[in-house]
């Protein structure tokens, strides 16, 4: 039976490509239903918006591992990619001075439900993959080594998202305590040592090995005994005990390197986007809140003599100094003589 794998290169260009086409299509489709002419600019606004949008889905990582990412987290991610591509292209229309060329209703209500769209066709493919998995016709069975914290997580987050398709047969566990127990409603079927015997009799066709760290020796034992098997073998690393908040997986000609302190700013085209990311939201923000900043102003200016902004040299990323400018709080020259704590009047 062929089984699905979403998962692969394979099923994740099957998105791109319905990325890449819905936007076009549902702006064809808003225009003929308002009776609003067709031309070559809607055109380049759908297929650029298209491209832009895989371009920016990629690298958010809407692509990568979605099978194992809960609903709400891809929805973020959508949104994300989303805002960065309507940034781009309102960049681009007021750089062009085109804006005048097309429909502000009919280009709004197409950013809103293409949006929508995104989020509802993913939400169909998990529906229908999780049906299709719930029936037994894709599932996978799977044995779980190490019944500690790492085991019991990995538990719920399979029996939280049954439409990844994966059923628990069990765990394996060297703790004599544990044995002919259950751990998060699932049996302890025998110690390590039994796992080759339960593999070659096809009894799981994935292993995931949720020892810790300090279970190296026992771990390459085990690997080296699977080695003729058929059993898919997984290793999830205990990392619990470290604070990896901020950490990232990358590899180094093939190398997997976690990156435990890192910044997502570490490529040209991500500072690319962040920078147009940036430069739209602080735009849209700061005509929001312009009438608030325009009353600030006159306080300032009319509370006490001197400039309106405070100005004074900050440092920045990667040590670089910049001018920073806020509405001046305090009397001017206060800190001529030396710094002091603000006081009243």
């Amino acid at each position: 039976m062929i089984t699905i794998k979403p998962e692969n290169s394979g099923f994740v260009w099957l998105h791109r490509v319905a990325d890449l086409i819905l936007p076009t299509a549902l702006l064809k489709l808003i225009l003929y239903m308002n009776s609003i002419p067709w031309h070559d600019r809607y055109l380049i606004m759908g297929v650029l918006g298209g491209f832009v949008f895989v371009t920016a889905a990629q690298m958010v990582g809407i692509y990568q591992n979605w099978r194992g990412r809960p609903l709400s987290s891809s929805i973020y991610l959508i949104m994300k990619a989303w805002l960065l591509t309507w940034g781009f292209l309102i960049v681009l229309a007021f750089v062009f001075k085109d804006a005048e060329n097309f429909s502000s209703p009919a280009v709004v209500t197409w950013s809103i439900c293409t949006l929508i769209t995104f989020v509802l066709y993913r939400y169909l493919v998990r529906l229908i993959l999780g049906h299709y998995c719930i029936q037994g016709k894709n599932s996978r069975r799977v044995a779980i080594v190490g019944a500690g914290q790492v085991g019991k997580h990995l538990v719920k987050v399979i029996t939280q998202n049954l439409w990844l398709g994966y059923r628990i047969v069990g765990f394996f566990d060297d703790d004599p305590n544990l044995q002919n127990t259950e751990v998060e409603g699932n049996l302890v079927l025998g110690n390590t040592q039994e796992i080759k015997s339960a593999a070659k009799n096809n009894q799981f066709d994935e292993l995931y090995i949720c020892l810790p760290l300090r279970s190296e020796a026992k771990i390459k034992v085990l690997l080296n005994e699977l080695t003729d098997t058929t059993a898919i073998v997984k290793f999830i690393p205990d990392l619990f005990s470290f604070d990896l908040m901020h950490a990232r997986w990358t590899d180094l000609k093939g190398l997997p390197i976690i990156s435990v302190y890192d910044t997502p700013l570490n490529s040209s085209t991500s500072r690319t986007l962040k920078r147009i990311e940036d430069i739209t939201l602080s735009t849209i923000i700061l005509a929001l809140i312009s009438p608030i900043l325009f009353f600030l102003a006159i306080g300032v200016k009319t509370s006490s003599p001197g400039p309106i902004f405070y100005r004074q040299k900050r440092v920045g990323w990667n040590g670089k100094n910049f001018y920073m400018l806020k509405f001046r709080s305090m009397p001017t020259n206060t800190e001529s003589e030396f710094v002091q704590w603000g006081s009243e009047n």
